[in-house]
């Protein structure tokens, strides 16, 4: 028994010692986290460069404009790109930050499909598809089953007229 007691006791010690200098990296962490946002820093390097943050004072139209791939000429018009966002974001019930964030988000899952449609067609599209008294499954979760689609084999038509029929929305395959 007596070994058995400087053996607890030696365990004890150990695991305090490990608790007790712990304490002091918390404190040190903070060299790891991200620095805190400077009014002096730009944009790009306060957001991590990929993703309009909610403090950010930069209009969501010009941000997607500047990022997406592929645009047709009328999807880099800045005053058309924030009118497609303002009408999805009311569809949706989101902000136009939030709906650039996942047209971004989603045109960079189908690039690495193959499929090359930009964020502004792919949010107008994603659009088209609630009808007019369907429940919104929310942007994010709408383009994920399009995407999931796309991934099973489905053509953008196919995946969205699937989307079509599911929420009772009016797509229509040409653009």
């Amino acid at each position: 028994m007596p070994g058995q007691r400087v053996q607890i006791h030696s365990i004890l010690f150990v695991a305090m010692a490990l608790i007790v200098g712990g304490c002091g990296d918390a404190v040190e962490s903070t060299a790891n986290d991200p620095p805190a946002r400077s009014e002096n820093q730009p944009q790009k390097e306060q957001a991590g460069g990929h993703w309009l943050d909610q403090f950010s004072h930069e209009d969501a139209a010009e941000w997607l404009v500047a990022r997406q791939k592929n645009a047709a000429p009328g999807d880099r018009d800045v005053e058309k790109v924030r009118a497609v966002l303002n009408a999805t974001g009311r569809r949706f019930e989101e902000s136009p930050r939030m709906i650039a964030n996942r047209a971004l988000q989603l045109q960079d899952m189908l690039n690495a499909l193959g499929d090359h449609t930009s964020a502004v067609a792919l949010t107008r599209d994603l659009h088209s598809v609630l009808g007019g008294t369907a429940a919104s499954p929310g942007f994010g979760n709408l383009g994920a089953y399009y995407v999931n689609l796309r991934k099973t084999g489905a053509s953008r038509t196919e995946a969205l007229a699937i989307l079509q029929k599911k929420y009772d929305g009016a797509f229509i395959s040409d653009r």
